[in-house]
């Protein structure tokens, strides 16, 4: 028998078997891939909008493996029988290949019988036509290929439809799948929405806003709620946050003043409790202050720890010792809002000096070790107590005077400082000429009394000449230099004799006037005395009217006695003036003397004794004591006349003969200015002849 044609078949058929068979399992592989993915998307899925407990993951990841391995395995089992058997490929290739008609599966059942039972030649001949149809036919109508790509189609379209969910539910899908991958591990289920807070926990400064970040992943709430609460054991207040589906918010707790707990809650996702932890800014919690003034002022050390203004001379050393209430890593002294001082640092005390000048304002700023500033600080006061200027006051003479005959004047004065007078000096000028100084000697300190006499006898002054003159006082002020304390200016006369003699003359008339109205007054009393003391001796009685009238006239005369007794005390004056001035020769001052002493007279105590009992006589019921009364001082009163009228008459012959003395004296005054006017003529005219000469002696 003849075999050489049937191996070729043989070996033809195998080949195309091996490629139906890797076409299948390629085939099989895609479908059980596209049904595993989809299977174990759908798994995520479930897990990913159900959060399943582990029996629930566990059963739904283990179905999903069995579909896939389902598929897998029907996918095979309805192609690989065909393939495994010869026999049925071969009817599988006859059925997809007609031209064969049953060739090739006798050329197989012919090449498996016993020899004995068919002619070789007719195996020969349908294997060699069997295996010249296999190589005619096309593989690609017996092998279908539309599966594999149906399938490779459907793995496709899984693929997509995975990466599609990815895309669009990445986060959940990979969170899912990580749980999907430990089936047996229990999750906590996670909210919808992811809340994050920056910064969390933080700290701010007393009275600071808090400002905080609140981040949303997941849903987006439309709306949010603020946990607030002081400490961890109290409850919570609730505030409304709007979102409105925003991906972040921010937030402001306005003007802390106290630390507290806080978190964000939205639907089923709570954020972790924050602190806000409040921390108090760093102040001044003492002030002491430490003055060093002026060696000038003489003024001690002085330490002050209330408050913090400062008050001082310009040129005091201050000392600051600031307590703070915390470390610090920074203190500076600001003066005016301009000037930085930086202060030394020891822990939470700060320490720095300076030398106030002028009045202004300083602060002090601090800065923490957390770097937290003194918001606002305490402005205090500089108040530079100005060096005050000496104060002096000239009080005698005290106003503008005439020079006495001695030319010489006692100048009193008092001289003040706030801390020292140094120097008082008189200042005066005669006429309009150039100002002199004279230092008066003193001891210098802060109250200073001066007595000087001045003389004025070698100034070479002529009558109605003018000296004006002050005191200046100067202080010890060694910072801003001495400052000067000016007197009132007052004015130094030198009278001519006639002005002196016209002055007394003057008030001598003026006390001749008023004691003629004295005289003229007390006789028209003694007259109506006298009436009254008759007309009570008729009638034994007075009328109201008179009684009123009797009382108002010695009222009268009690006046007229003070009157009297202040004429006697200015014509003491006048003596003592013309004695200053040389106005009167001694014979005049002693007539003017007695008539002093007898004015003094004119007020004896036994009229005013009368005048006492002659009051008390008026309210006594019985008239006879009252006329009695009357009688003694009417006579009283007569004597008391008389000895007025015969001062009135010394009076006149005194002045009298003081105009005549004026006359005398004014004569020679004339005739020694007119011999001094003459020496300084003939002083000035030599000086003229000297310059004459010297200048044509040059020439």
């Amino acid at each position: 028998m003849d075999h050489s044609s049937l191996p070729p078949l043989l070996t033809h058929l195998a080949a195309l078997r091996r490629r139906a068979l890797g076409l299948t399992i390629f085939s099989a592989l895609a479908l059980g891939l596209a049904a595993g993915l989809m299977s174990v998307l759908l798994w995520v899925l479930l897990e990913a909008l159900f959060f399943l407990s582990p029996p629930w993951r566990t059963g739904l990841g283990i179905l999903a493996f069995l579909a896939t391995g389902g598929v897998l395995a029907f996918a095979l089992k309805r192609h690989l029988p065909v393939l495994l058997s010869q026999h049925r490929f071969a009817l599988f290739v006859e059925r997809r290949c007609p031209p064969l008609q049953q060739r090739l599966i006798s050329a197989l059942e012919l090449s498996d019988a016993d020899s004995a039972l068919h002619s070789p030649s007719l195996l020969a001949a349908a294997s060699e036509r069997a295996s010249a149809l296999l190589r005619a036919a096309n593989p690609t109508q017996i092998l279908d290929r539309r599966p594999l790509y149906a399938y490779l189609r459907l793995l496709g379209g899984a693929v997509a439809i995975a990466l599609l969910c990815g895309a669009l539910f990445g986060d959940d899908l990979a969170q899912a799948a990580q749980r999907c991958a430990h089936p047996l591990t229990a999750y906590e289920r996670p909210p919808r929405t992811l809340i994050t807070v920056q910064p969390g926990d933080l700290e701010v400064i007393k009275g600071d806003d808090a400002t905080l970040q609140v981040h949303f992943a997941g849903d987006k709430p439309r709306r949010a709620r603020i946990e607030r609460r002081p400490s961890a054991e109290a409850s919570y207040q609730t505030e409304e946050l709007v979102v409105d589906r925003a991906d972040s918010v921010t937030y402001t707790f306005p003007q802390v003043q106290r630390s507290f707990h806080y978190a964000i809650a939205v639907g089923d996702d709570r954020s972790p409790e924050y602190e806000v932890r409040v921390i108090d800014p760093p102040a001044v919690k003492r002030l002491r202050l430490h003055y060093q003034y002026p060696a000038y002022s003489q003024l001690p050390d002085r330490i002050e720890e209330e408050g913090g203004d400062i008050q001082g001379l310009p040129g005091t050393r201050v000392a600051l010792e600031v307590a703070a209430n915390k470390p610090l890593s920074k203190a500076t002294l600001v003066l005016d809002d301009t000037l930085s001082i930086a202060a030394r640092l020891d822990g939470a005390t700060a320490r720095v000096a300076f030398q106030i000048e002028r009045t202004g304002a300083y602060h002090i700023a601090l800065v923490d070790r957390k770097g937290a500033t003194n918001r606002d600080p305490i402005r205090y006061a500089i108040q530079v107590r100005e060096d005050q200027k000496p104060v002096v006051a000239i009080v005698d003479p005290g106003r503008d005077s005439d020079l006495p005959e001695s030319l010489k004047v006692l100048l009193k004065a008092e001289a003040s400082d706030d801390f020292s007078v140094e120097e008082v000096a008189l200042v005066y000028r005669v006429n309009n000429g150039s100002e002199q100084r004279r230092a008066l000697p003193i001891n210098p300190q802060r109250e200073v009394l001066i007595s000087h006499i001045w003389d004025l006898s070698a100034a070479n002054l002529l009558p109605e000449d003018r000296i004006y003159y002050h005191l200046e006082a100067l202080d010890n002020n060694q910072v801003a230099g001495p400052q000067k304390g000016q007197s009132r200016q007052y004015v130094l006369r030198f009278p001519s004799l006639y002005e002196l003699y016209s002055e007394a003359d003057q008030a001598q008339e003026e006390q001749l006037s008023s004691l003629d109205e004295l005289a003229a007054e007390g006789q028209a009393h003694q007259e109506y005395i006298e009436r009254v003391r008759r007309e009570l001796l008729k009638s034994e009685e007075l009328s109201w009217e008179q009684k009123k009238e009797l009382e108002s006239t010695l009222a009268a005369e009690a006046e007229r006695a003070r009157a009297v007794e202040e004429l006697a005390a200015e014509l003491e004056k006048t003596i003592d003036s013309m004695q200053d001035e040389g106005t009167g020769s001694e014979a005049l001052l002693d007539k003017l003397d007695n008539i002093s002493e007898l004015m003094g007279d004119n007020a004896t105590p036994e009229m005013q004794q009368a005048l006492a009992d002659l009051q008390k006589a008026a309210s006594d019921p019985d008239p006879r004591v009252l006329a009695e009364a009357l009688k003694r001082f009417n006579e009283d009163q007569q004597a008391f006349q008389q000895r007025l009228d015969r001062t009135i008459a010394l009076l006149e012959q005194v002045r009298t003969e003081q105009q005549l003395r004026a006359i005398v004296e004014q004569a020679a005054e004339l005739a020694r200015r007119q011999s001094q006017i003459n020496r300084e003529l003939a002083d000035g005219q030599s000086g003229l002849r000297q310059q004459l000469q010297e200048g044509s002696l040059q020439r």
